[in-house]
């Protein structure tokens, strides 16, 4: 007699299967043709949460993820748009312990924006993006004890004592019209890592017209690779308060109409001995300014103390190439824990001069193999196609050198982009890195 099948061989009846667990986020979703619209606002603090690539994501005021202890993880799919409301200073915000995971590629880069339509967006429609993570900062009166401080950008808890903490990962994403003013004397920038360690993936990113500066870094250990800052009002890449990462191939792009400085680099504003002191080390490094460099600030800017090393890098168009602002700095100079190798400066492209004279210059001729002369660079009379690698086979293309540490790529240029792949046309044509120019 057949016994028919046993229960574990059974299938069960189709009402019995469980429908797909509801996404969260999408609480608030409106079929918008052609995609589906869903509305983010307030604090998301359970375990995780994914903003798929087939809606458009508006973020409404400020949109938070954890709660500083759990773990909560955004996963953001490739190929997604996420808009931030103009007027009201939304962004995104991902809180210590929790991480954020957003891994565009070439050809389907994750976009932050502003809900303003193409052509009318402008610098400060909305916040930008903020990490903060538990990496060691400096500025709290007792050096002996884990340092968490309160974020600048009034959002928080940021710091603590893990220097490889991991925030996550920004691989091929594109943020633009950040930098919106919270407070008479704060604006976010366009990405903004508090505290953030060398756990979190941060590569082929690009910040266009930020309001406030392109990248901001307050303390940290974080890694950056292939960063690419275009048009900010303010500073290409700020950091303080004991910043020690490593970036590799970085460029910075400065517009005519408003632009500061390239780098604006400090230790601490309060305490410009403070520990653990700004010590980074960048690598292969584009400092491009304005055509009129007067319209530009200055390229590299150090102050408040920090310390740090530079390699392989080329200035063009700006008001000054290099400036040492203080005595603090000053020391680091003659420590030799501040230093600039291998750069070349165009001295055709700065209204000013090389350098300010004094610990400016002494940090110039201290370095090995710096140079003042033409760069090579072609500067982008059309922004929408700027040419910012040097022509191939030319110094200071064939010049370069990379520190000994196994995060950098061995190259032999100077400059953020290699003459032989340049990775910033790639881009371009791939469609990661785009160059709207801001209706302001």
């Amino acid at each position: 007699m057949d016994a028919g099948p046993s229960p574990q061989d059974a299938s069960p009846p189709p009402d019995a299967i469980a429908p797909p667990a509801p996404n969260p986020l999408e609480d608030d979703c409106r079929e918008l043709m052609p995609r589906r619209v869903c509305f983010l606002s307030g604090d998301y603090t359970g375990a995780a949460y994914t903003m798929t690539a087939d809606t458009t994501w508006i973020l409404q005021g400020r949109v938070a993820f954890g709660d500083d202890e759990r773990e909560t993880q955004l996963t953001v799919q490739a190929g997604t748009t996420v808009l931030g409301e103009v007027g009201n200073g939304a962004h995104l915000l991902v809180r210590r312990a929790s991480r954020i995971v957003a891994e565009g590629r070439p050809d389907a880069p994750i976009v932050f924006t502003s809900l303003a339509p193409a052509g009318a967006r402008a610098r400060g429609d909305w916040g930008g993006v903020i990490l903060h993570g538990r990496a060691p900062i400096n500025g709290c009166p007792d050096q002996s004890v884990e340092c968490i401080a309160d974020a600048p950008t009034s959002t928080g808890p940021y710091g603590g004592d893990l220097p490889d903490d991991d925030s996550g990962s920004l691989r091929y994403v594109r943020i633009e019209f950040a930098g919106a003013a919270t407070g008479p004397d704060t604006n976010l920038n366009g990405l903004t890592l508090n505290g953030v360690g060398r756990g979190t993936r941060i590569e082929h990113v690009h910040l266009h017209s930020s309001a406030d500066d392109g990248l901001e870094i307050y303390g940290g250990t974080v890694d950056l690779r292939h960063v690419f800052v275009s048009g900010a009002a303010d500073d290409g890449l700020a950091w303080h308060d004991g910043w020690s990462g490593r970036a590799q191939f970085l460029v910075v792009q400065g517009y005519a109409d408003v632009a500061d400085n390239g780098l604006e680099a400090e230790n601490n504003a309060d305490d410009h001995d403070a520990l653990p002191r700004s010590n980074p080390t960048l690598s292969q490094v584009t400092l491009v300014g304005s055509p009129a460099p007067s319209a530009s600030g200055d390229a590299i800017v150090l102050r408040r103390g920090t310390a740090g090393t530079l390699y392989s890098v080329l200035v063009a168009g700006w008001d000054e190439g290099l400036s040492v602002a203080d005595g603090a700095t000053s020391t680091q100079i003659n420590l030799g824990t501040l230093r600039v190798d291998s750069a070349t400066f165009d001295p055709a492209t700065l209204s000013s001069g090389v350098f300010v004279a004094g610990p400016a210059e002494t940090l110039f001729v201290a370095g090995s193999e710096n140079t003042t002369g033409p760069t090579t660079l072609l500067l982008p009379p059309d922004a929408q196609r700027p040419a910012l690698a040097p022509i191939a086979g030319r110094p200071p293309a064939v010049t370069g050198v990379t520190p000994r540490d196994p995060f950098f790529t061995p190259a032999i240029f100077r400059g953020g982009v290699d003459p032989e792949s340049d990775w910033i046309t790639a881009g371009l044509d791939a469609g990661w890195i785009a160059l709207e120019q801001p209706a302001d």
